[in-house]
């Protein structure tokens, strides 16, 4: 149903929503592949969604690094 959601509100709001579809967590995980996490002191992570990136930075980070 969350698709289909997403697919609704860009139809109503074409000029406000970025993409037809919530990004999946491939895309994802394939995004956050470069980042080198055992060296990495703080992340920004910038624009609103669906949370799947967070998800993914929370879950790799360092307890010491700041997101």
């Amino acid at each position: 149903m969350g698709k289909l959601l997403f697919l609704y509100k860009f139809l109503s709001s074409p000029r406000s929503i970025g993409s037809v579809t919530p990004s999946s967590r491939f895309l994802a995980r394939a995004m956050i592949k470069p980042i080198d996490f055992a060296n990495a002191k703080a992340i920004a992570e910038l624009g609103a969604g669906t949370g799947i990136f967070t998800e993914y930075l929370r879950k790799n980070k360092r307890n010491d690094c700041k997101l």
